[in-house]
């Protein structure tokens, strides 16, 4: 989804996590090659000639499993779809319809033709051809002397150019003066030199472990427009070859994508309420009121030490939900009106590296979104926190925070989640009645009003569920169509604890909306979790428990 979707969405008032056009049931951020369009600026495109054998179209339905959105196409290659042509000028306004409607979500970002001519009929021609297939760059050598023509057309089609010249300095020289829809294509070896003029980059004759450094010097030039593309390969294994080349890619890119959530976090406020614009004076006080009201004035279970617990608001790629600074208020009033914990307020990941986090008892994820922790060693420093008996709690959006990371789905029980309106009224049962987690509820099913999210690979042999919706006494298909909502086995858990080596997580999907963190009985079982991640309040982790009534 792109920012201005999000924008849009924002301005609708809506905060619920849409799915990536054209990548399945996946976020943007469940892949780097997507997650960094958005964030780091860095996209990648397919090059469909790889399949010398196939026409465009043939080709394009070829790459699917890859899901990557962006494209390379080329003037050589033969159309297909029962249009003999190649995919170049000449194409029929019918046939051109008959490409667009075959691409679908997908995007021809680049299109590569070998000269641009000096006749300005024919030059027009191809930029009109272009503009009719919303391609965003033309990737070509230019004829001798075109380049103010190109220059011009370039402008008023609003199509940017990339020329190919074999010596990227020469190039950079004659773009000077130019205007800002023409610049430059180059190998892995000139591409650095090119800076802010660099459109398109073909990655050949280099290794993944030398892109990584191209990589992390074109991000801090700031290069944020550029196209990285693939040389087109000669095997007859495309598929297999481009996935290669793709996975080298985000290993690559990780290094860029570590860095950027790092100044990010280093940068990134911690949310409170005070600091909401769209409040007035008397309505933060007002929620203040409210939350304080929820907030008991003991802990449900006594400390056994002085608990230390980092929160984290952190959100990559994404706005966050309007929960957030709620969470954060009664995160610390609880823990200082009970003096069950004292927290740690802060986004900056050099806190879990683990010299640092080993000093905390455990973390809050307070609705994380995105590609949070990319970083390798802030990912082991986690996974040896918990083995070693440190904790892990979260909410809501917090299974949406590094789904690009198998072990944190492992971790936390379950990744992404889709959902229906975030205003779904369910019936909630307690499919552990007897846990100390669920004291809140005195025994009793509850009817619960949020954005009440469906995992297609939670499982309870992986978990110990604590809640889940009552599925008899609620209307499943309520609102807005949700084609990945339904499970076969009709299984859909809210909130769950588990053990991982030593340490103990709680997830809890409620909380969308503010009002959440100003419900008593939910700040009571929000609050038991984190006793319970903290190690303070003994409760049952053994997974496969059956649901409530069974």
């Amino acid at each position: 989804m792109t920012i201005r979707q999000w924008q849009l969405m924002l301005a609708a008032g809506v905060a619920g996590l849409a799915l990536s056009p054209g990548t399945g049931n996946a976020q943007d951020w469940a892949q780097i090659r997507t997650g960094a369009v958005n964030t780091v600026f860095f996209r990648v495109a397919v090059p469909v000639a790889s399949f010398r054998e196939m026409r465009f179209l043939e080709a394009v339905d070829r790459i699917a499993p890859l899901r990557v959105p962006n494209i390379e196409a080329s003037s050589t290659q033969k159309t297909g779809g029962g249009i003999a042509k190649p995919l170049a000028p000449g194409l029929s306004s019918k046939e051109i319809n008959v490409v667009k409607g075959a691409l679908r979500n997908r995007k021809i970002v680049a299109y590569s033709i070998p000269s641009i001519p000096s006749d300005e009929a024919a030059a027009r021609e191809l930029f009109e051809f272009a503009k009719a297939l919303n391609v965003e760059t033309i990737i070509s050598e230019p004829a001798a002397g075109a380049l103010p023509l190109i220059d011009r057309l370039a402008a008023e089609f609003n199509i940017r150019v990339a020329l190919v010249h074999p010596d990227p300095k020469a190039l950079r020289k004659m773009l000077d003066g130019r205007g800002d829809k023409i610049g430059a294509y180059a190998d892995f070896a000139g591409a650095a030199a090119l800076q802010d003029r660099l459109f398109a980059v073909r990655l050949t004759g280099a290794r993944a472990a030398d892109w990584k450094d191209l990589f992390l010097a074109l991000y801090r030039q700031k290069v944020r427009s550029a196209i990285y593309t693939f040389e087109p390969t000669a095997s007859g294994e495309a598929l297999t070859d481009l996935s290669a080349k793709l996975q080298a890619y985000e290993t690559a890119l990780t290094p860029v994508m570590s860095e950027y959530v790092s100044e990010l976090g280093r940068s990134a406020a911690i949310r409170t309420v005070d600091a909401q614009t769209r409040l007035t004076v008397e309505q933060k006080a007002e929620a203040k009121q409210k939350m304080d009201a929820a907030i008991p004035a003991h802990p449900q279970a006594k400390p056994r030490k002085a608990r230390k617990l980092l929160v984290i608001d952190l959100q990559v790629g994404y706005p966050g939900h309007p929960s957030i600074p709620y969470a954060n208020y009664v995160l610390e009033q609880y823990g200082k009106r009970t003096g069950a914990w004292e927290a740690t307020f802060s986004n900056d990941l050099a806190n879990f590296q683990y010299a640092k986090l080993r000093q905390y008892d455990a973390i809050f994820l307070n609705n994380t979104v995105g590609m949070l922790f990319a970083d390798p060693e802030v990912r082991s420093s986690i996974v040896r926190f918990l083995q070693e008996g440190g904790g892990l709690a979260g909410y809501h959006a917090s299974t949406h925070a590094s789904i690009d990371w198998p072990e944190f789905t492992e971790i936390i029980g379950a990744s992404s989640g889709a959902h229906r309106e975030a205003t779904e009224r369910v019936t909630v049962k307690l499919d552990d009645p007897a846990s100390a987690i669920n004291a809140a509820f005195g025994g009793q099913a509850f009817e619960s009003i949020d954005e009440h999210f469906r995992w297609s690979n939670y499982s309870r042999q992986r978990v110990h569920v604590l809640l889940s919706i009552d599925v008899p006494k609620t209307d499943l298909n309520q609102g807005r169509g949700c084609d990945i909502c339904t499970r076969a086995d009709g299984d859909y858990a809210i909130s769950w604890i588990r053990g991982y080596g030593k340490g103990r997580v709680f997830y809890s999907s409620l909380g969308h909306a503010p009002t959440a963190l100003m419900d008593n009985v939910l700040v009571r079982h929000f609050m038991a979790g984190v006793q319970f991640a903290l190690g303070d309040l003994d409760a049952d982790t053994a997974p496969g428990n059956r649901p409530a009534g069974q």
